[in-house]
């Protein structure tokens, strides 16, 4: 158990539709909240249906996503970019991360698209995984509805995205800042 790691708290996540709708599982992978998107979240919504949610690179202002920029390689720079407290460790889970870090995970898709690109997890406190993907709610189980222990031989297979790339893992700061996230390009 690391007690580093953040508790599993689902609620946090999933009780207000704007939190949901405006944090993704990069934000989920940092553990953190940026309570200034709420009510961003809340006046895009009824606007044109969508909230801004954050993607690793813009903090440090590289330019959107594409296609080509979907390799493991090249997501771990935005994400080093963003957050060089962010420490990658390479594919095999048999690390323990420093006091006042815990650990994270980062998959890709092999169909990428406008929904199916990355995804990534974090270690709960408990020992097990979770993930919350896109808008959807935080939840500690796999594809087939088990419990993660750990997102590398976990089912990453859903309906619309199959995570079938693993990159690897990190060592994520439990101090919030030390992590960092913007839901626009600042550019």
């Amino acid at each position: 158990m690391n007690t580093s790691a953040p508790k599993y708290r689902p609620k946090k996540w999933n009780n207000n539709k704007y939190i949901k709708n405006s944090h993704n599982c990069y934000s989920y992978f940092l553990n953190k909240i940026n309570r200034n998107e709420i009510p961003r979240c809340r006046k895009s919504r009824k606007l044109n249906k969508i909230c801004n949610r954050p993607q690793p690179g813009y903090y440090n202002g590289i330019s959107r996503k594409t296609e080509k920029n979907y390799s493991c390689k090249n997501m771990i720079k935005r994400i080093k970019s963003d957050n060089p407290n962010v420490k990658y460790k390479g594919k095999n889970n048999t690390f323990k991360c420093e006091n006042n870090y815990y650990k994270g995970a980062l998959v890709i898709s092999k169909n990428i698209n406008s929904n199916c690109d990355y995804h990534f997890y974090r270690e709960n406190r408990n020992g097990n995984w979770s993930h919350k993907d896109g808008i959807t709610r935080a939840t500690d189980k796999d594809s087939k509805g088990r419990l993660i222990k750990d997102p590398k031989i976990a089912s990453r297979k859903y309906k619309k995205c199959n995570y079938t790339k693993y990159c690897g893992y990190f060592c994520i700061p439990k101090n919030s800042r030390k992590k960092f996230m913007r839901h626009k390009n600042k550019l």
